[in-house]
């Protein structure tokens, strides 16, 4: 199992890189039932394993950065839906990608690669780890600021992706937003820092989308509810003026090839914002993560409802403390009528056992007004 692992790893050339992106295949040990947000597992999974080897490191990418170092996607492979619930198959093979996007993280994981477990588990389920490739080569910094400029630049949003824009969920790739997007990850890992007043100033003027497929869908957002985000691609091409700007032209170029390393938008490291620098028709787009988007989306707007409803109920509609408090009995009940355990719930949304439980009897008690 080890050798078939570190075959597909250049370790030599990871050593020599700053950013790199891998993927595992992975095969089910048996039938196995997801819940739609199963994302947060992966990442939890990912933190704890990271964690054996180097607590600092796992800490550093849990809670220390303002810009997070990593992605990491949902599963890309024949999942089948049914009741709300997501089903992997024991004779397929999914796909799981993580990027990484510094120096320090990516020699800081390389003996966990080197000592990869035969295993990832997941709700309670084991998926065997087989072959680990590079689907995005390891680079410098340097080397990604020497690409070669195109006439054109396309992009494909294959995860849900949405930005954060005074306080609300924006569902649109404005040319600015994406590139601010990757410039502050840009600026917070390649010691080459770059003001983005100008240079999204630049973008806001010489920036075009040329073409583009989108569509929207909403999905759970843990404790802060849902975010409304958007799949699909676009074409993106320079202004002849924009031009004129050799810097911020080779800046914008790089940004561009910089997208699949660090996704785009926010809560890239549960699954959302995953990017390919190309252009992917709806039906070459990656069926699983459109499907279990989907799943969420269900879920989300079933905790909507219920979160509507619970605010009714209450004797006090106002106040945030109330609406925060009804988002996460949303959550509870929303969730548990998927038959997915309290105490999951409970751990996922930072609550207690009881705290949950609690929340669940009240909520059911307020909404028995509604039947």
């Amino acid at each position: 199992m080890r050798d078939r692992h570190l075959a597909r790893i250049n370790f030599t050339a990871l050593k020599n890189s700053e950013m790199v992106g891998l993927v595992l295949a992975l095969h089910p040990r048996q039938a196995t039932e997801l819940y739609p947000d199963y994302a947060k597992g992966l990442h939890a999974w990912f933190l704890h394993q990271i964690q054996a080897y180097d607590p600092d490191l796992s800490r550093y990418l849990h809670d220390e950065q303002s810009e997070k170092a990593f992605t990491l996607s949902r599963l890309d492979g024949p999942l089948q839906s049914r009741g709300g619930k997501l089903y992997l198959s024991p004779d397929a093979t999914y796909r799981w990608y993580l990027t990484l996007l510094s120096r320090p993280v990516l020699q800081g994981i390389v003996p966990w690669l080197q000592q990869l477990p035969r295993d990832l588990a997941l709700a309670h389920h084991l998926l065997q780890i087989g072959d680990v490739q590079c689907f995005l080569p390891p680079r410098t910094y340097p080397q990604l600021f020497q690409v070669s400029p195109r006439r054109t630049i396309n992009l494909s949003f294959l995860s849900p992706t949405s930005f954060r824009r005074q306080g609300n969920h924006f569902p649109l790739p404005v040319p600015s937003n994406l590139f601010h997007s990757y410039l502050r990850r840009w600026n917070e890992f390649s010691g080459y820092f770059v003001d983005a007043t100008d240079f999204l100033a630049w973008v806001e003027a010489y920036v075009r989308i040329d073409r583009h497929w989108l569509e929207s869908t909403v999905v759970p957002g843990g404790k802060r509810g849902n975010v409304t985000g958007f799949i699909g691609a676009i074409t993106l091409s320079l202004s002849p003026q924009g031009g004129k700007n050799p810097e911020f032209r080779q800046l914008f170029y790089s940004l561009a090839h910089y997208a699949p390393y660090c996704g785009t938008g926010h809560k890239t490291p549960f699954g959302l914002g995953q990017t390919r620098c190309e252009w992917r028709e709806p039906e070459q787009s990656c069926v699983a993560w459109v499907q279990s988007a989907l799943q969420e989306q269900s879920l989300a707007e079933r905790v909507e409802v219920l979160s509507a409803q619970l605010m009714q109920q209450k004797k006090r509609t106002g106040g945030e403390r109330a609406l925060k408090i009804c988002q996460a009995q949303a959550q509870i009940m929303a969730r548990r009528e998927l038959g997915e355990s309290l105490q999951a719930i409970a751990a996922d949304l930072g609550l207690s056992y009881e705290t949950a439980r609690t929340y669940n009897k009240r909520g059911k008690k307020l909404l028995q007004g509604l039947s």
